[in-house]
């Protein structure tokens, strides 16, 4: 987990759902078991300041370095400075 350089651990179980009602826990839950790199798929998280876009990512990252995954975290701003692999997503 180190590796994945998280500015701090999220989880899912501390993720205010009740918060952003229009977020799709489901689809969040579903996520988190993380069958989406099996099928070689990425995620981009979209919404305004204060939805969770962070808090999400983080805790997606922690769920995908628990399955056995390589995983670097950095935002989108690093990202187009420095290539994708700043991006929260599989680090090869």
């Amino acid at each position: 987990m180190r590796q994945a350089k998280f500015p701090v651990v999220k989880s899912l179980d501390s993720f205010d759902f009740l918060a952003i009602p229009s977020l799709n826990k489901t689809l969040v839950l579903e996520l988190a078991r993380c069958e989406f790199l099996a099928r070689k798929e990425n995620l981009l998280l979209l919404g305004n300041s204060g939805t969770g876009r962070t808090h999400i990512a983080l805790a997606l990252g922690l769920a995908t370095c628990e399955r056995g995954h390589r995983v670097r975290f950095g935002e989108e701003s690093a990202a187009m400075y420095s290539g994708p692999e700043n991006i929260c997503g599989p680090y090869r």
